[in-house]
């Protein structure tokens, strides 16, 4: 049981660290190149003399070299006037609603998502409304009794910037800084509640190495400065290690893609508390993993389509495999993907049901 909890808490930990796809319009270029052959020759009016009547013509006056100086003038000129390119314009899928029904298929819950663009810094701002959270019963009975109100900040190539709770009170809870390559420098964390409301709670601060890829992020508590967390990265980008002082650590291993392959989480003292492996199609898509968590033991089966795919979650238990959760994936023009739905399962049977709508930006 004392590992059932130390996994528990191993494994929350791990699911605190958190780290998209921009689409670019294509400008098509449209060169034409007006070739124009000046033959103009100039006829004298004809004179009438006594003597009789003459006709004088005159000789052209355009000679074939200026013929060839004005046909490439007009060429220049014309595509200089078709190689203008609009300016891109970044656009980014974001999410701009979520429901969460129960088994009667009944929303309990709403999440709704505003955007507004700040017309003088380019700073996208997003007015997040959580209605009913999760409060078992009708939705529409609950909406306006129970509600929070958060606000996250991107700047315009939406990287995040900050998140406060509370719009009256402007109550920050996470802000972001970066580098003057747009990498992540910091994060830091602050309390929502208690004495030391308001104040910073967690920060973790990020490395690079000189190809631009992670190398090292320390995250430490505050008040005491206390380092809590310390994620190690590969020359490649990819976590290798985490360290979670004495509550243990996780280790990661990668195949020759840098596809990661087996994670263990283990206790200060080695002991193997947690394990999961991962196998990977012949395109290279996560098609199955099985995880090991102190006494519980689960599957994961993915399976793929032109269009998304499906990941189907199982407990297992006395060699028995029973259905827990399934997400459906979608897939964007740019191949990146996004979760649409997520269905939650409890002894076989449909519990609550989450849906995805997007907006894009």
């Amino acid at each position: 049981m004392k590992k059932r909890i130390i996994a528990v808490i191993l494994s929350l930990a791990m699911s605190a660290a958190c780290l998209t796809a921009c689409s670019e319009e294509k400008n098509e270029e449209k060169n034409t190149a007006d070739t124009t052959t000046v033959t103009s020759a100039a006829t004298a009016a004809s004179e009438e003399t006594k003597e009789g009547e003459t006709t004088t013509t005159q000789e052209k006056t355009t000679t074939a070299k200026q013929k060839e100086t004005t046909t490439a003038s007009k060429q220049t000129t014309t595509q200089s006037e078709t190689s203008k390119t609009e300016p891109v314009v970044k656009k980014r899928r974001m999410l701009s609603k979520i429901e969460y029904y129960d088994d009667k298929n009944k929303v309990i819950e709403r999440d709704e998502y505003n955007y507004t663009t700040d017309s003088k810094t380019g700073e996208i701002h997003c007015k997040r409304t959580d209605y009913g959270n999760c409060i078992p019963g009708d939705y529409e009975s609950v909406k306006t009794k129970y509600h929070t109100i958060y606000v996250e900040t991107y700047d315009k190539d939406f990287k995040i910037l900050k998140t406060t709770s509370d719009i009256r009170q402007s109550l920050l809870l996470d802000q972001y800084e970066y580098d003057e390559k747009g990498r992540m420098k910091k994060h830091i964390e602050f309390f929502d509640s208690g004495k030391d409301k308001g104040k910073a709670s967690y920060t973790t601060v990020y490395e690079y190495r000189s190809n631009d890829k992670l190398k090292r992020a320390v995250k430490r508590y505050n008040p005491e400065n206390k380092v809590v967390t310390v994620y190690d990265y590969n020359e490649d980008g990819n976590l290798v290690k985490e360290d979670h002082g004495t509550l243990g650590y996780y280790e990661y291993k990668y195949n020759k893609k840098g596809q990661e392959i087996s994670k263990e989480g283990r206790l200060k003292d080695g002991e193997l508390v947690q394990k999961q492996n991962k196998k990977y199609d012949e395109h290279g898509n996560l098609c199955w993993y099985d995880e090991l968590d102190g006494d519980a033991e689960y599957e994961c089966i993915n399976k793929y389509t032109d269009t998304g795919y499906s990941s189907t979650r199982y407990s297992i238990q006395d060699g028995k495999r029973q259905l827990i959760f399934k997400y459906t994936y979608k897939y964007d023009v740019d191949g990146t993907q996004y979760v649409v739905e997520r269905k939650e399962y409890v002894n076989g049977k449909i519990g609550m049901t989450t849906k995805y709508t997007y907006v894009w930006l």
